[in-house]
């Protein structure tokens, strides 16, 4: 038997597919390292300003492809998300991922145009 020798169980070990490798923080938006449990979300402002939101209290989450935005029900209120690109984010709420989401100003939206998306305004309806 060659020293090089490895079982398949070995690589399938190595490519695990369980964690979650797709993307790194950014100063504008944290995730949590891997699926949990009970979670909340910190939604901040610019002048510092934040809100926590228990994912368990969410009701539903609505992407709209028309205009990019997502509403969220929360409780008895409806959260809507404008900016850019946001399908990534929804799809990062299907995995309870967000850990905290900083509302940037749409004038820096060409500066932070590499990031997977943009919150640009964040409204309670």
């Amino acid at each position: 038997m060659s020293q090089n020798f490895r079982l398949k169980s070995d690589e399938l070990r190595q490519n695990n597919p369980a964690k979650d490798v797709r993307q790194d923080d950014n100063p504008f938006y944290k995730v949590y390292p891997d699926n949990g449990q009970i979670r909340n979300f910190m939604l901040t402002w610019p002048d510092g300003s934040s809100i926590t939101i228990p994912y368990y209290t969410i009701s539903r989450i609505e992407f709209k492809t028309y205009d990019g935005s997502i509403v969220m029900d929360v409780g008895n209120d409806n959260i809507v998300f404008e900016g850019v690109e946001l399908k990534s984010l929804y799809n990062d709420f299907f995995f309870q991922l967000p850990l905290e989401l900083i509302v940037t100003d749409e004038r820096y939206n060409e500066v932070n145009k590499s990031s997977n998306f943009i919150v640009n305004k964040i409204n309670k309806l």
